[in-house]
């Protein structure tokens, strides 16, 4: 990946139930207020839901993923599932340089045990290998995150190892368990 990529006006069509696409100004209330109704679900392993406490807060994540999207340096995407936003999937920090990127999500409590996120995760691992050219994935979970040590062994990331006390989360500083996947890894 030589240089960074527009990605704005991107969708990615999952399956006939899933789609990925940029959230939008105006789809920020109701975002908004699925962080609230998953406030105590979400904030055990998501730092960021402390200080999403407005609907001010939503938009600023909307109008700055919509800006950093268009320069190639992220990417976070709603999940849609059946017409209706149930949570996000994406990329943290785009290094276009070193061909790499952490992908990271959330679902709302009321739609997990469906598989979403992992068709979700899926499509975005595809696209991220095919498209834009990323030669390396990482995917970090606190130890105590089974759900989403499962997921990353069904995308078949590989655990490298524990960064310790490395992310400080509302119940204070966890180890983090680091996983990775490689363009030239097997992604069936």
């Amino acid at each position: 990946m030589n240089s960074k990529r527009d990605l704005s006006d991107l969708i990615l069509q999952v399956d006939h139930e899933i789609a990925l696409r940029l959230p939008q100004m105006e789809e920020a209330e109701a975002l908004f207020v699925l962080v609230e109704a998953n406030r105590e679900h979400l904030r055990r392993f998501l730092f960021w839901v402390d200080y999403n406490r407005s609907l001010d807060s939503s938009l600023t994540f909307i109008r700055e993923s919509l800006e950093k999207a268009s320069l190639g340096e992220e990417l976070h995407m709603v999940i849609e599932y059946q017409g209706k936003i149930v949570g996000t999937c994406g990329f943290h920090q785009i290094d276009s340089f070193n061909q790499k990127t952490e992908i990271g999500y959330w679902l709302a409590k009321e739609y997990e045990g469906r598989g979403i996120v992992h068709r979700a995760a899926k499509k975005l691992i595809a696209f991220a290998f095919c498209s834009l050219g990323l030669h390396r994935i990482e995917l970090r979970s606190a130890v105590e995150n089974i759900k989403s040590q499962r997921l990353a062994e069904r995308l078949n990331f590989r655990f490298e190892g524990i960064a310790r006390q490395s992310c400080k989360l509302p119940s204070g500083f966890h180890d983090m368990r680091l996983y990775s996947l490689l363009a030239t890894d097997s992604h069936s």
